[in-house]
């Protein structure tokens, strides 16, 4: 607690959670640690859920007032937007090894922009709640196969849970591939 007795602490429009120092290390790939952060998930989801209307409100105002936190600035991407990419690249002189990579998955890019919008109207329909928006290996502390704490919680916002555990699957999913210890 703070010297307030408070939990959190306001500066500057920014909120700080106190605890304290937590033995730990970050995520890193193994089924029990994977199993340990699908719970650790399910039980933050339960508790973002049982918030307050005060508190829910207060998040979706901060949240939406940020305009450099990620989610309030990329839009939703269009084949339109990709055509766009690809005429740029065509006017480049000096292809490099970046571009001959952005030329390469453009076709992927524009099949998964296709499938997604198919989903589009049923994700709009699922109910939403706040969520933590950020989970990811570097904020989640792991200690004896344990989720010991979940970090930075600074881009919580209102949206489907489904986005969530979306983001939390693809960027574990990312560690096991740069990580080629899995156990």
């Amino acid at each position: 607690k703070s010297l307030e007795g408070d939990l959190f602490v306001a500066n500057e429009n920014n909120y700080y959670a106190l605890f304290s120092f937590i033995q730990g290390s970050h995520f890193l790939p193994s089924k029990i640690n994977y199993l340990a952060v699908a719970k650790e998930v399910g039980n933050l989801h339960k508790v973002l859920g049982s918030l307050d209307k005060k508190n829910v409100e207060k998040i979706k105002k901060l949240s939406q007032a940020n305009k450099n936190i990620y989610y309030n600035r990329i839009k939703i991407y269009s084949i339109k937007d990709l055509e766009r990419v690809e005429k740029k690249i065509k006017k480049i002189k000096n292809q490099n090894k970046t571009i001959e990579i952005i030329k390469q998955e453009l076709p992927f890019l524009k099949n998964t922009i296709q499938e997604v919008s198919l989903y589009l109207p049923q994700l709009k329909k699922l109910p939403k709640s706040i969520i933590h928006s950020d989970l990811h290996p570097h904020n989640l502390l792991m200690n004896n196969q344990q989720v010991v704490a979940i970090l930075d919680f600074d881009s919580m916002r209102e949206s489907e849970k489904v986005r969530d555990v979306a983001v939390v699957i693809y960027r574990l999913g990312r560690q096991f591939l740069i990580n080629k210890n899995f156990k």
